[in-house]
């Protein structure tokens, strides 16, 4: 769910397990456009913000998904995961880690017997060891992070990029400020 930088990234380390069905949603066509590029099965554009995933997506996949994976900021895409989620089915947080002001049903999650977990790692050695993963994958070519690099900013121009981040334009994936020039 989401394939803003984090969810891109998420997508191309899940196709190197090959899943029968990747499927990844979002708002906009470029980013679904790369995240089919970079393995995934089908995309689906959602309408808006507040848009159920299910809705959209619930006639092909009535049952829901084993695992859900929320690349979202925002705490409020944990309820719609839980909506996504089969019988069973676990639920990765890798995002919504911002607040949730809506009711969260909790026996929704008790009576669909979902696991949720964190990818946070519990010692500061495992995100150590993560991080070196991470790197080493993008360096082997595993995971291609330039094409998320739509715009490039020098420290002069920092303004500018602020306001092109704030405006939230359709063409912005990931937004890097030159520290060197």
């Amino acid at each position: 769910m989401g394939q803003g930088v984090s969810g891109l990234v998420m997508t191309q380390v899940v196709s190197l397990f090959l899943p029968r069905n990747l499927i990844v949603t979002d708002l906009k066509d470029r980013n679904l456009a790369l995240a089919q590029q970079y393995g995934a099965t089908k995309t689906y554009k959602l309408s808006g913000h507040d848009a159920l995933t299910m809705e959209t997506i619930g006639a092909d996949f009535p049952d829901g998904f084993e695992v859900v994976i929320p690349c979202l900021l925002e705490g409020a895409g944990m309820i719609d995961a839980v909506d996504c989620a089969s019988m069973g089915g676990r639920i990765i947080m890798y995002g919504c880690i911002g607040t949730c002001n809506e009711p969260f049903d909790w026996l929704k999650v008790h009576r669909k017997r979902l696991s949720i977990v964190s990818t946070e790692p519990r010692r500061d050695i495992d995100m150590r060891r993560m991080f070196t993963e991470g790197v080493n994958m993008v360096e082997q070519g595993l995971v291609n992070v330039a094409e998320m690099i739509t715009h490039t900013y020098t420290m002069e121009e920092i303004s500018e990029a602020f306001t092109k981040r704030d405006e939230q334009l359709g063409d912005a994936i990931h937004i890097m400020i030159d520290c060197q020039k």
